[in-house]
């Protein structure tokens, strides 16, 4: 049946390929936002979502991002420009809103009072697992 006209939802030239690989969801809906804006349909697979709704880690999974074969060379353009030329954004300029509680800020790098005595008692039957391992060994 060579002459038969070929189905559109079957065309190999129409499947869509992979542009790139994403380091996490968040980064792949990005690219595809970015695409959209160009006017260059592309999709992402995020299988990571499909059995509990969400990830279990952002980044522990590479997402793909497919675009037709027909727009794959001009995507392949718009993302290497925005590596390029990233947008130069005014931090000082941006409204960041305020904050919706009264919660005092912690100060970054301080365990709070019940992790630290949960780690020092960890630490503590560890090495008392060790010395009995020890004792055993030379009884």
């Amino acid at each position: 049946m060579s002459g038969a006209p070929t189905d559109p939802m079957n065309d190999p030239a129409t499947d869509p390929v992979v542009l790139l690989t994403a380091r996490g969801s968040v980064e792949a809906h990005s690219i595809v936002a970015m695409l959209a804006d160009a006017g260059v349909e592309a999709s992402v697979l995020d299988a990571a979502h499909l059995g509990a709704g969400t990830p279990l880690a952002e980044g522990a999974h590479r997402v793909p991002v497919r675009v037709r074969p027909d727009d794959l060379e001009r995507a392949r353009a718009l993302v290497q420009a925005g590596l390029d030329d990233p947008a130069d954004i005014d931090w000082e300029t941006v409204d960041v809103g305020e904050r919706a509680d009264a919660l005092p800020l912690r100060t970054p790098g301080r365990m709070p009072l019940p992790a630290r005595i949960a780690f020092v008692i960890t630490v503590l039957v560890v090495l008392v697992a060790i010395v009995a391992g020890v004792i055993a060994l030379l009884v």
